[in-house]
């Protein structure tokens, strides 16, 4: 990584300047990860993916307000890319901003509605929200998409959970019994 502080690559490649970017943020230089994130944002400002890219970079720096303006700035030049939506809705939610992020996951859900995350995301924020009827529907709406996918991900631990946070552990537990014999390893 010091070959490329000291190559002067400014000139590269948005694709390089991203990748270079992205490496050092695998190693936590984060300082170094967001100048670079900065300069692909330069080199490509109506793409959405650098702007992305630099948010979750601010955002894991700690640099909150920054990483929500990265992400607004991504929606703008396209306001259905889901990374986009769903990392501001996240940043949105924690800052008790509840209604803009549910809005922000409505769209979401409307880009790509086949999207687990997007689904699982609305599940969350509607449990936080004491709203457990369509935190259920959410999440077997994400545990629905899953099941029709080759590599199944984890969807039905969050049903189960609702499920059980609903009253209705019976339906939970068989949920998990037949779910595991399908697929005996998640990750909790």
């Amino acid at each position: 990584l010091t070959l490329v502080r000291a190559s002067g690559l400014q000139s590269a490649e948005p694709a390089i300047i991203r990748q270079i970017a992205w490496s050092f943020f695998a190693v936590g230089a984060f300082d170094e990860a967001i100048a670079w994130a900065r300069r692909c944002v330069g080199a490509a400002p109506d793409a959405a993916g650098p702007h992305v890219d630099l948010g979750v970079m601010l955002n894991a720096a700690g640099h909150l307000s920054a990483a929500a303006e990265s992400f607004a700035r991504g929606l703008e030049t396209d306001p259905s890319n889901l990374p986009a939506l769903m990392h501001l809705a996240e940043l949105k939610s924690g800052g008790g901003e509840v209604d803009v992020a549910r809005s922000l996951l409505d769209r979401a859900v409307a880009a790509d509605n086949r999207s687990i995350d997007a689904w699982t995301q609305q599940g969350l924020l509607a449990v936080r929200e004491g709203r457990h009827r369509e935190s259920l529907d959410a999440f077997l709406r994400a545990d629905e998409i899953d099941r029709g996918n080759v590599e199944h991900t984890d969807t039905f631990v969050n049903l189960g959970i609702n499920l059980r946070d609903a009253g209705r552990v019976r339906e939970a537990l068989d949920l998990y019994e037949s779910r595991l014999r399908e697929q005996p390893n998640v990750d909790c």
